[in-house]
């Protein structure tokens, strides 16, 4: 059985109107959902460092910050698909 390639998300965006409505949540909710569905076992994304709103973000939805071989944080986040989810903001 060949391994699976993770899943990466692109990029995300919300337009402001609607920002702290739940709508960025349920985007990636599906796209992990969808991740899920198709076997992957990780998922990945690159945040800016400073961004700390979303850096919370995702790390409310479960997502940890990937240090480099250096050991230095440059925004690269991941998701181990193979845990069952957790949400820290959510209970669930």
């Amino acid at each position: 059985e060949p391994d699976v390639p993770p899943f990466g998300v692109l990029a995300i965006g919300t337009d402001p109107g609607v920002r702290g409505s739940g709508a960025g949540r349920a985007l990636m909710l599906d796209a992990e959902a969808r991740a899920r569905a198709r076997g992957h076992e990780t998922m990945n994304l690159v945040v800016h460092t400073d961004n700390q709103r979303a850096v919370r973000f995702y790390e409310q939805l479960g997502w940890v910050r990937h240090p480099d071989a250096t050991g230095t944080w440059t925004g690269e986040m991941r998701l181990d698909l193979t845990k069952p989810r957790v949400d820290a903001a959510r209970g669930g």
